[in-house]
Protein backbone atom coordinates (compact mmCIF):
# COMPACT_ATOMS: atom_id res chain seq x y z
CA UNK A 1 0.00 0.00 0.00
CA UNK A 2 1.02 3.62 -0.40
CA UNK A 3 1.17 4.14 3.38
CA UNK A 4 4.22 1.87 3.47
CA UNK A 5 5.99 3.79 0.70
CA UNK A 6 6.42 7.53 0.49
CA UNK A 7 5.31 7.76 -3.14
CA UNK A 8 3.24 10.45 -4.78
CA UNK A 9 3.06 12.50 -7.95
CA UNK A 10 3.82 16.21 -7.93
CA UNK A 11 2.86 17.99 -11.10
CA UNK A 12 4.17 21.45 -12.06
CA UNK A 13 2.05 22.58 -15.05
CA UNK A 14 4.02 25.59 -16.28
CA UNK A 15 7.31 23.71 -15.98
CA UNK A 16 5.90 20.80 -17.95
CA UNK A 17 4.67 23.21 -20.62
CA UNK A 18 8.05 24.87 -20.90
CA UNK A 19 10.17 21.70 -20.78
CA UNK A 20 8.09 19.01 -22.54
CA UNK A 21 5.16 20.94 -24.04
CA UNK A 22 2.91 18.11 -22.77
CA UNK A 23 0.58 17.40 -19.90
CA UNK A 24 0.64 14.03 -18.14
CA UNK A 25 -2.16 11.48 -18.28
CA UNK A 26 -4.21 12.83 -15.38
CA UNK A 27 -6.64 9.91 -15.38
CA UNK A 28 -3.72 7.50 -14.93
CA UNK A 29 -2.27 9.60 -12.11
CA UNK A 30 -5.60 9.95 -10.29
CA UNK A 31 -6.34 6.23 -10.63
CA UNK A 32 -2.84 5.13 -9.53
CA UNK A 33 -3.69 4.87 -5.82
CA UNK A 34 -0.94 7.37 -5.03
CA UNK A 35 -1.54 10.98 -3.99
CA UNK A 36 -1.42 13.61 -6.72
CA UNK A 37 -0.15 17.03 -5.74
CA UNK A 38 0.34 20.31 -7.53
CA UNK A 39 3.57 22.21 -7.14
CA UNK A 40 5.96 24.68 -8.65
CA UNK A 41 9.33 23.72 -9.98
CA UNK A 42 11.51 26.81 -10.08
CA UNK A 43 11.62 30.11 -11.90
CA UNK A 44 14.21 28.51 -14.21
CA UNK A 45 11.55 26.25 -15.72
CA UNK A 46 8.30 27.93 -14.71
CA UNK A 47 6.85 31.41 -14.70
CA UNK A 48 6.77 31.78 -10.90
CA UNK A 49 6.42 29.94 -7.60
CA UNK A 50 2.70 30.80 -7.45
CA UNK A 51 0.45 27.77 -6.85
CA UNK A 52 -2.66 29.76 -7.76
CA UNK A 53 -0.99 30.60 -11.06
CA UNK A 54 -0.28 26.90 -11.61
CA UNK A 55 -3.95 26.15 -10.92
CA UNK A 56 -5.07 28.82 -13.40
CA UNK A 57 -2.73 27.42 -16.06
CA UNK A 58 -3.88 23.84 -15.45
CA UNK A 59 -7.52 24.90 -15.57
CA UNK A 60 -7.00 26.29 -19.09
CA UNK A 61 -4.91 23.36 -20.36
CA UNK A 62 -6.75 20.33 -18.94
CA UNK A 63 -10.11 18.97 -17.87
CA UNK A 64 -9.10 18.69 -14.21
CA UNK A 65 -11.81 20.18 -12.02
CA UNK A 66 -11.22 22.96 -9.51
CA UNK A 67 -12.20 20.60 -6.69
CA UNK A 68 -9.56 18.09 -7.78
CA UNK A 69 -6.88 20.77 -8.12
CA UNK A 70 -7.81 22.15 -4.72
CA UNK A 71 -7.30 18.73 -3.12
CA UNK A 72 -3.91 18.50 -4.87
CA UNK A 73 -2.67 21.73 -3.24
CA UNK A 74 -4.31 21.19 0.15
CA UNK A 75 -5.29 17.86 1.72
CA UNK A 76 -3.17 15.61 -0.52
CA UNK A 77 -0.03 17.65 0.12
CA UNK A 78 -0.75 18.05 3.87
CA UNK A 79 -1.37 14.32 4.29
CA UNK A 80 1.72 13.40 2.28
CA UNK A 81 3.91 15.74 4.33
CA UNK A 82 2.21 14.58 7.57
CA UNK A 83 1.21 18.13 8.43
CA UNK A 84 -1.55 17.08 10.81
CA UNK A 85 -2.49 20.63 11.89
CA UNK A 86 -3.31 21.83 8.38
CA UNK A 87 -6.97 22.71 7.98
CA UNK A 88 -7.93 21.93 11.57
CA UNK A 89 -9.64 24.81 13.32
CA UNK A 90 -8.88 24.20 16.95
CA UNK A 91 -6.83 25.91 19.63
CA UNK A 92 -3.11 25.36 19.38
CA UNK A 93 -3.05 24.44 15.68
CA UNK A 94 -1.76 26.33 12.67
CA UNK A 95 -4.46 25.64 10.09
CA UNK A 96 -2.88 27.45 7.13
CA UNK A 97 -6.09 28.99 5.78
CA UNK A 98 -6.05 31.01 2.56
CA UNK A 99 -8.78 33.05 0.92
CA UNK A 100 -9.25 32.88 -2.84
CA UNK A 101 -11.08 35.93 -4.16
CA UNK A 102 -12.50 36.41 -7.63
CA UNK A 103 -13.82 32.85 -7.92
CA UNK A 104 -16.61 32.06 -10.39
CA UNK A 105 -18.98 30.06 -8.17
CA UNK A 106 -21.52 29.45 -10.92
CA UNK A 107 -19.01 27.66 -13.16
CA UNK A 108 -16.68 26.51 -10.36
CA UNK A 109 -13.58 27.97 -12.00
CA UNK A 110 -10.88 30.46 -11.17
CA UNK A 111 -11.00 33.76 -13.01
CA UNK A 112 -7.89 35.35 -14.47
CA UNK A 113 -8.32 38.00 -11.77
CA UNK A 114 -8.53 35.48 -8.90
CA UNK A 115 -6.12 36.19 -6.07
CA UNK A 116 -5.08 34.40 -2.91
CA UNK A 117 -4.37 35.80 0.54
CA UNK A 118 -3.32 33.99 3.68
CA UNK A 119 -5.73 34.69 6.52
CA UNK A 120 -4.55 32.18 9.20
Amino acid sequence: TNSDKKVGFVFCPTSNAQITEKMPDFDMLMNSGFPVMLGTDSVASGQSLDLLGEMKYLQIHSNVTFEEMLSWVTINAANYMQWDDMGKLKEGTKPGINLITGFDFENKVLKSTSKIRRIL
